[in-house]
């Protein structure tokens, strides 16, 4: 079929425009489907509800004023275009492949699980404001740290309630050194008492230390995320201790003297051993534990986060630290459905199907 721009072919009324299609693309009636290229990205609240509205406007231009054209330059085919209301790993690894490309540097598994785990939109991982090297090499953590405190606060786990996480999140991201509790607060701009949970107020620094994204060092509260002008730990790249970092992981690891599971229940199990009453954990009947038992699925995560609302963003780090991959020790890695919280992805067809026979050999 080659490349056309559909809405030029199939709506186009200016004459001169509609002769310089020239020869319009050849259909077989047997496969009509044109393959769409590109990408839009819409971001913000509720930016998901606007689903429906989008393939509505889609499938329906003449409630525009489009009209299918009737001349030599007319060709009746049709475009599936895909939309998602998730953030997906695919879309981050291109984005952010392409943004190093540029800089002279080398995507790396873990660079695309952090901006995946950090950020809420394609636009947001381009990683902008990183300076192009003169020799090529694979990106850092710290570099990924660098190119993170350059977004807005509340660009940062954006999926979490309110602006508390983001902010201190953001806080430590944008700090070259660790921070005591009181520079943590007065940087992000909230309260000790938010952050730390005093009297009623939910502790928002137990909640993002239980799933591994702040820590307590000698020197002070830190993201984990590497420190380039800061010794904080033996951990070079920073990353939590469930996090895939190269071919080579394995499904456990040792810390603090005991044995912990690297994989996606397992850091589960962890933050919940901090932060559920014990008498949950016997009951595999429970909306939060209950997706410690058995095969861990999508609509157990969706279920999961509706009962901890907190917990969106953390769980959803998680998702992305160990690449959407349900899998955990004892579980089959055949068939195992990759993990995707909130996505839901519509098709609309677009365009005008042909009326001839199709094209024999």
């Amino acid at each position: 079929m080659g490349a056309y721009t559909q809405s030029r072919v199939q709506f186009e009324p200016n004459a001169d425009k509609r002769q310089a299609i020239g020869e319009p693309p050849m259909v077989d009636a047997a496969d009509p489907t044109g393959t769409h290229i590109g990408t839009w990205s819409i971001v913000g609240h509720d930016a998901d509800t606007l689903q429906e509205p989008i393939t509505e406007a889609l499938e329906h231009p003449e409630q525009f004023g489009l009209e299918y054209q009737d001349d030599e330059y007319f060709a009746a085919f049709v475009v599936d275009i895909p939309i998602r209301t998730a953030f997906h790993r695919e879309a981050i690894t291109r984005t952010v492949k392409r943004s190093l490309q540029d800089r002279n540097m080398r995507v790396t598994r873990q660079a695309v699980s952090v901006m995946q785990a950090f950020c809420g939109s394609v636009h947001d991982v381009a990683l902008f404001y990183l300076g192009s090297e003169d020799y090529e090499r694979s990106v850092g953590v710290d570099d990924l740290k660098f190119g993170l405190s350059y977004l807005e606060p509340t660009r940062i786990l954006p999926e979490s309630p309110g602006s508390t996480q983001s902010r201190v999140v953001h806080a430590l991201i944008a700090s070259a050194v660790p921070l005591s509790q009181t520079e943590l607060c007065d940087r992000a701009g909230v309260s000790q008492a938010s952050f730390a949970g005093w009297g009623e107020s939910t502790s928002h620094r137990d909640i993002l230390e239980a799933f591994g994204i702040i820590s307590k060092s000698p020197q002070g509260w830190v993201v984990c995320l590497s420190y380039s002008e800061a010794d904080v730990d033996d951990n070079v790249d920073g990353l939590p201790w469930y996090a895939i970092v190269d071919e080579t992981s394995g499904d456990r690891k040792q810390t603090a003297g005991r044995l912990q599971e690297a994989s996606l229940q397992g850091a589960l199990y962890e933050a919940m051993l901090c932060l559920e009453p014990p008498a949950h954990f016997s009951d595999v009947d429970h909306p939060v534990t209950g997706t410690l038992y058995g095969r861990l699925t999508t609509e157990d995560l969706q279920q999961l986060v509706d009962h901890r609302p907190s917990w969106r963003a953390l769980v959803c780090a998680i998702v992305a630290f160990r690449e959407n991959d349900p899998v955990s020790i004892g579980i089959q890695s055949i068939d195992v459905e990759v993990l995707t919280l909130d996505s839901q992805t519509t098709n609309a067809v677009i365009g005008k199907s042909p009326d001839q026979m199709a094209l024999t050999k």
